[in-house]
């Protein structure tokens, strides 16, 4: 293919990021949309044309982002070109789309890792700290607020203030989240307009056919590892390793309940296994996530 052509297509899909990355920034509303489509440019120049010269956009896009706002919008463009990257890299490659999609949820991850390193060695900002004080803040602030209605029991305040500071906890798990959503998007997104512009039949397979890559329990165990190893909770690398294996648990959780699917569709048995599973899962999920983890790996 025409090195030219490579030049036109990374130029006009770097002005297409860049458009949607100014009105995420400076449309309020419209910019929370937005903000899920900022990887698609970058998925399709990486499907369209492999690894160098989507990394070379990604290097663009960089720039363009610190001339167009400001040096502090970086980490955005990194949690886009990097799920994107790996997305559009795994289309182009020919990975299953289930495996893309895992692969793009941990890209998202380890995005949140470089911008936690990031803003802490360039801007002597820990993002970690900043949270923790924004929960203790508020946490004080609802305390103080139900304590001006009267005498409440000591043993209902303390109930109150350890379930709020509950949050903490719950950054990784809604990071993760996060990163299973943001991927899917991008991908599904991807999907209909690599069938659009280039004339695929990309789409999700039935979700008995969930499979995530053999390697992934690799990602786990180091992830844990190095958990364990840094156990100081303010330490970068301790929330680095928390919510990549906290995002690779729960897609271990997704691989698990796929064998239940699997299981449904060869022994024709009723779909109500799988609810019954899912509920479970949600009504009571300290009881039922772990093992469900070591299920899934057992699975693949």
């Amino acid at each position: 293919m025409k090195k030219s052509t490579i030049l036109k297509e990374g130029a006009l899909f770097s002005g297409f990021y860049i458009i949607l990355f100014l009105i995420t920034v400076f449309v309020p509303g419209i910019g929370t949309v937005t903000m899920f489509l900022l990887p698609i440019p970058v998925v399709l120049y990486s499907f369209r044309y492999g690894l160098k010269p989507s990394l070379i956009m990604f290097f663009v896009i960089l720039i363009l982002t610190a001339l167009f706002a400001t040096v502090l919008s970086l980490p955005i463009t990194i949690l886009a070109g990097l799920g994107g990257i790996v997305i559009g890299l795994c289309l182009h490659y020919k990975k299953s789309v289930y495996e893309t999609w895992a692969l793009g949820a941990v890209a998202v991850a380890l995005g949140f890792v470089f911008v936690f390193i990031i803003n802490q060695v360039l801007f002597d900002i820990n993002l970690v700290t900043e949270l923790n004080g924004i929960v203790d803040s508020y946490t004080a602030q609802i305390i103080s607020m139900f304590e001006q209605y009267g005498n409440i029991p000591e043993e209902t305040l303390l109930l109150m203030e350890e379930q709020l500071l509950q949050v903490k906890n719950l950054l990784p798990v809604l990071l993760g989240i996060i990163g299973i959503l943001y991927s899917f998007i991008s991908l599904w997104v991807g999907f209909k307009l690599i069938n659009r512009l280039y004339k695929h039949n990309y789409k999700f397979p039935p979700f008995y056919q969930f499979r995530l890559p053999v390697s992934i329990i690799w990602y786990y165990l180091i992830s844990f590892f190095v958990f364990l190893m840094v156990p100081e909770q303010d330490s970068i690398w301790n929330q680095a390793a928390s919510n990549v294996s906290m995002l690779i648990g729960l897609l271990l959780v997704l691989q698990r309940l796929s064998f239940i699917a699997y299981y449904i569709h060869i022994k024709n048995k009723s779909k109500g296994l799988l609810i019954t599973a899912i509920v479970l899962l949600m009504m009571m999920p300290p009881l039922f996530i772990f093992p469900d983890r070591i299920l899934g790996i057992i699975d693949l």
